[in-house]
């Protein structure tokens, strides 16, 4: 077998096949989103029903790791919304995409009010 091959990178595909904005902005929101519920509110949530306090300083830590993690997700997905902003008009989809971007800032804004009353306990 010849190592050498294997260990050679990808090359680069085209900027051509790179995938239209809306679509971007429609993947980031959608992962964001998911990591949100599948990740944040969890954590959020044995913060919340932590018993002792190290039980809480541990769930508090990884809620930290967490929500550090969503933050850099939600960079992505704003600079995303931005290049669809920039971006001349493009439908329905892209209208679609601006929407589900709407509704996942409004979750992402929901659970960060939640962890900063947090802070404040």
């Amino acid at each position: 077998m010849d190592h050498a091959k294997l260990q050679q990178k990808p090359a680069r595909p085209p900027r051509e096949a790179a995938l239209p904005v809306d679509i971007t902005l429609l993947l980031r929101a959608h992962a964001e989103g998911c990591f949100l519920a599948a990740e944040v509110l969890p954590a959020l949530g044995a913060v919340l029903q932590a018993r002792g306090e190290e039980e809480r300083e541990g769930a508090v830590a990884y809620l930290k790791g967490r929500w550090s993690q969503a933050r850099l997700q939600a960079l992505a997905t704003d600079s995303s919304f931005e290049a669809l902003r920039a971006a001349p008009p493009n439908g329905r989809l892209a209208r679609t995409a601006a929407r589900y971007y709407l509704a996942v800032r409004e979750l992402r804004a929901r659970a960060r009010n939640r962890i900063e009353s947090l802070a404040e306990e």
